[in-house]
């Protein structure tokens, strides 16, 4: 097989229909992989009698079934991605695995057999990083003798990174690629007859002033603490309002319904009792129209494994609130340059209400983190880095 032209597996639970920003990233980076020659599919959990297969968005999804409820489910779930790897031993070169489970050293096995490459992908500080999971469960370190047997260990973060390098793995098996972003689609309105004429179009015409969130409406990314933040903005702002955009129904699809649905009918509840003016747009394939109407983004999460809306934000031209999220926010916001960490909902309230009320240092901010996105996390430039550690993988074994 040409070195060229790289089949790549990619291997994660939770994929379309089921709504998660990792699994939306690998479809946008898929589309961008195949334009450079990489043919890539996708292998994923079946929660509720999903397709065994279907072809989203140009992509080939295959999928296997998988319940935790099931007794022994992680050696279940170990046989049927064997089964269907050996069944379709000719469909990949490389799996690249996303995030962690027990079983996946089994998989390394298991490919070397076959003669072919595994990857690692770290995806959430807090979850499938090296110190944690070494904390987290008996004799990992054992473990990850065998897990270290993998072809790359890649790292969306420079913590998740850190971690790695604590753990004691090799490091000559590390490389850091972080999230990226698709720099045309999520770009500014060229002018203000121009964003008007959009928000129109979105029946957003009456709000005069907005700041954006994009994600579930979840307890992880902090929306709660977004809404106290917000009875205090609205004191100072009046007229601004705060659009929610993201999934805010929950259905069998989704681990945890009642759970998730209790807490966005908390959140509504706080909102009408305070009258404060908040927008619930949904889930959105468009998002990116909803980013060009706004002034200000916001992402005041508890954990995120990079948080690649809040580059979105920035390359739509908005000043950025985030969180420090376990140092994340770090790696793409600049303080006092392209937008602000803060670490309590007074730190959140008081940046929002100063970019909303400084249009300036809000242009000059927005423009500074356009520029970022561009010079840095172009998605053409990051796919052309996966693309670069596939083929050197498959040349190391030529």
């Amino acid at each position: 097989m040409p070195v060229n032209n790289p089949k790549v597996m990619m291997l994660l639970l939770e994929f379309h229909p089921i709504f998660t920003g990792h699994g939306i990233y690998l479809q946008q980076l898929s589309h961008y992989l195949k334009k450079l020659g990489c043919d890539v599919s996708v292998l994923a959990a079946d929660f509720h009698s999903l397709p065994n297969h279907e072809i989203v968005n140009d992509l080939n999804v295959y999928r296997f079934q998988f319940s935790h409820n099931e007794k022994y489910w992680e050696l279940k779930l170990a046989w049927r991605v064997i089964n269907f790897l050996f069944r379709n031993r000719n469909c990949y070169d490389i799996l690249h695995i996303h995030g962690h489970l027990d079983i996946y050293g089994l998989l390394t096995i298991f490919n070397m057999l076959l003669g072919k490459h595994t990857i690692s992908q770290m995806v959430l500080l807090g979850a499938d990083d090296p110190m944690t999971l070494m904390g987290t469960y008996k004799f990992m370190r054992m473990r990850y003798k065998v897990l270290a047997l993998m072809d790359r260990f890649l790292c969306i973060s420079k913590v998740l990174g850190e971690s790695y390098q604590r753990a004691g793995l090799p490091m000559g098996k590390l490389t850091y690629i972080p999230q990226g972003v698709d720099v045309e689609r999520f770009a500014p309105v060229i002018s203000k007859e121009e964003k008007e004429t959009l928000k129109k179009s979105l029946y957003l015409a009456d709000f005069s002033e907005i700041v954006i969130f994009v994600g579930a409406i979840v307890e992880r990314k902090g929306v709660d603490w977004l809404i106290d933040a917000w009875c205090s903005v609205q004191k100072k702002r009046p007229h601004a309002w705060l659009m929610l955009v993201g999934q805010d129904v929950f259905d069998g699809n989704d681990v945890n319904e009642n759970q998730l649905n209790s807490f966005v009918d908390t959140i509504r509840k706080i909102i009408s009792e305070n009258r404060l003016n908040v927008y619930f747009a949904g889930k959105q394939l468009g998002v990116n129209k909803f980013f060009q109407c706004a002034d200000v983004f916001v992402l005041p999460s508890r954990k995120e494994g990079f948080g690649n809306v809040i580059l979105e934000g920035m390359a739509c031209g908005l000043p950025v609130v985030v969180t420090y999220m376990d140092g994340v926010s770090l790696e793409t916001v600049v303080p006092g340059k392209n937008g602000y960490i803060v670490n309590n909902v007074s730190e959140l309230a008081h940046s929002l209400t100063t970019l909303l009320s400084d249009k300036s240092l809000s242009v000059s901010m927005g423009k500074a983190g356009r520029e970022m996105a561009v010079e840095t996390f172009s998605m053409n430039n990051i796919a052309e880095r996966y693309a670069g550690v596939y083929r050197d993988i498959l040349g190391e074994s030529n």
